[in-house]
């Protein structure tokens, strides 16, 4: 079974690739290495903590979201499936498909990814721009990364909440959840009442993308 690629509507495949990962704990850890399809951290004490990539380095098949063509027809006259995909359409003619129930015959992209990992802030605009944004300045790329990951989301144990701003000014929260966002006497951060973990300039999987050739 190939690794499977993703794509929501309007989606990129850079954008859904480059994205936040579980972070170090805080004690001045670094990247190490990418080892066994996980990124490897060292701290200033000598210590290791390590996290598994949610796509690691590969060849991969994209789904998009997709819809029979003439499935009736084809079915009825024993012909081949034919597929037509969103992406090429404003609208789809028949029932629209979600990315997640594409057969694998279906699928017309196949790419071969090298993901390495970096702080937010350490990417170029070179990685920026391989990214659909509309404003590529560097306002621009500040504005399109806290619009997908500065407002907050439930942690893995569900008992609080974690985001991921580009910085930790308050410049990086916008949007209604901002009112849910408060700080008590003791500094400590919650949202919707629960906690709240801020992780400004996060470590995060960078992507480098090249098409390949489709598996037989």
């Amino acid at each position: 079974m190939p690794n499977i690629l993703r794509l929501k509507q309007n989606e990129s495949i850079n954008s859904v690739l480059l994205r936040p990962m579980e972070q170090p704990p805080e004690g001045g850890y670094s990247l190490d290495e990418i080892h066994d399809n996980k990124a490897w951290f060292e701290s200033d004490h000598d210590t290791c903590w390590t996290t598994p990539l949610t796509h690691p380095s590969g060849k991969y098949a994209v789904k998009e979201t997709w819809c029979y063509n003439n499935y009736e027809y084809n079915i009825a006259h024993d012909l081949p499936m034919e597929y037509l995909y969103h992406a090429d359409y404003d609208s789809l003619p028949y029932k629209k498909r979600s990315c997640r129930t594409m057969p694998i015959e279906a699928v017309r992209y196949w790419v071969d990814v090298e993901t390495t990992v970096k702080r937010v802030q350490d990417l170029t605009m070179e990685e920026w721009n391989k990214i659909r944004i509309n404003d590529n300045s560097k306002q621009g790329v500040v504005n399109y990364y806290n619009s997908l990951y500065a407002k907050p989301v439930k942690n893995k144990a569900g008992d609080g909440y974690v985001c991921y701003p580009y910085d930790n000014t308050i410049n990086s929260f916008e949007g209604a959840y901002v009112r849910q966002i408060n700080v008590n006497d003791d500094n400590n951060w919650t949202y919707k009442n629960k906690p709240l973990k801020i992780c400004p300039n996060p470590f995060i999987q960078v992507p480098k993308c090249r098409k390949a050739e489709k598996n037989k």
